[in-house]
């Protein structure tokens, strides 16, 4: 079972984290790769193991899984480094014109 954990990180620690989460995502994408091989090896033997193609598949759709969550996770940080740094543009901006 999987629960969903927020943290706070710094502005510019997001960069990052999100090329991190990206590189975990391309890590489930290799695994996904991998099993589709396997299975598609398997499915193609003269005696098909109906249990064993089962366990592949169902071992592919977790890592699927897998990666759509660190994909979520990536767009969040990319969404909220956006939004803070578009605000932070906003607020010098403001600043700089209340001088003038």
């Amino acid at each position: 079972m999987k629960i969903k954990i927020e943290k706070t990180i710094d502005i510019d620690e997001a960069p990052g984290e999100a090329k991190r989460s990206l590189s975990m995502a391309v890590d489930h994408a290799i695994s996904v790769h991998k099993l589709m091989e396997n299975l598609s090896k398997e499915a193609d033997n003269e005696v098909i193991n109906a249990n064993s193609l089962n366990d592949n598949i169902h071992k592919i759709r977790e890592c699927l899984f897998e990666m759509d969550l660190t994909l979520s996770d990536a767009s969040a940080i990319l969404i909220n480094y956006q939004a803070a740094t578009a605000q932070e543009a906003a607020s010098r901006k403001q600043l700089s014109e209340n001088e003038e």
